[in-house]
């Protein structure tokens, strides 16, 4: 009887440490599959928009290093076109990371230091400069229709903001080449007083053929001006405006008014498709 009992008690222990055992596998095991699931999760890359350019393996044995004057990968005038509609007619934008062929953030930010500067609204010296930067975002435009298809790389723009205590800028430089091709400006004092100077300026930074025959166009209200660039398939354009007390419009015919303090002043940059 004592013997029968033993085996009872052995058998019992047998089947409680066989539990305890099973339970603490399981455990285990779902421990290890929840940090496999959250590893996988956090490692989860999101499909970008836009193709790695394989043409760019050939652009970059052409670029010297850090030197930011030359272009970085030369597009075609349809590549340019093509790249300009999209960006202008989107109805929204979709961030993401650079491809191949694309810049970085770091390269957009000084590039777009520098445009400031040979647009004399930057200090030459980068350790006098008040300008801030702010953040940096690369996207590429939405269309009212979509095919679904990648994208190339020259159809993403980086969107870089500076600040500072005279003035705050939205730039867009183009992701492959580098240039601003659009921006958006306020100064926090008076105008330039002749502001519609830096439009040739501007197509010649943002890599636009400039023919010596066009001139800068003044439009009736004299607060926008245009210019026709590669040989005609494209135009920049630039709008500015005065923000003061007496809600004056800028008009730089009258000379008269030439340097005067007119509050904030907005100016706007943009390369148009015709």
């Amino acid at each position: 009887m004592i013997r029968r009992y033993k085996y009872t008690f052995i058998t019992l222990f047998l089947a409680l440490v066989f539990m305890v055992c099973s339970m603490a596998g399981m455990n285990f095991i779902i421990k290890i599959r929840e940090k496999q699931l959250l590893t996988e999760a956090g490692e989860a890359e999101i499909e970008s928009p836009v193709c790695a350019w394989n043409e760019w393996e050939n652009n970059i044995q052409n670029e010297l290093q850090g030197n930011y004057n030359n272009d970085r990968c030369l597009l075609s005038n349809i590549q340019i076109e093509n790249a300009i509609k999209s960006w202008n007619e989107r109805i929204g934008e979709t961030m993401h990371n650079p491809v191949e062929g694309q810049i970085s953030m770091e390269d957009a930010i000084k590039m777009g230091e520098e445009w400031l500067i040979k647009m004399n609204m930057g200090e030459k010296e980068s350790g006098n400069s008040d300008a801030n930067f702010t953040k940096a975002t690369l996207s590429v435009g939405i269309q009212s229709q979509s095919d679904e298809q990648l994208l190339e790389p020259y159809y993403s723009f980086w969107t870089v903001n500076f600040s500072s205590q005279t003035m705050s800028a939205v730039l867009y430089l183009n992701a492959v080449t580098g240039k601003v091709w659009g921006a958006e400006i306020s100064l926090y004092g008076s105008m330039h007083e002749e502001p519609y100077d830096n439009l040739k300026l501007f197509a010649e930074l943002a890599g636009l053929e400039v023919s010596e025959k066009e001139s800068v166009q003044l439009g009736d209200s004299k607060t926008e001006a245009t210019l026709v660039v590669n040989g005609g398939r494209l135009y920049v354009k630039q709008q500015c405006y005065s923000m003061g007390f007496n809600s004056e419009v800028l008009d730089i015919q009258e000379k008269n008014q030439t340097g005067k303090n007119y509050g904030n002043a907005i100016i706007r940059y943009q390369i148009m498709a015709l």
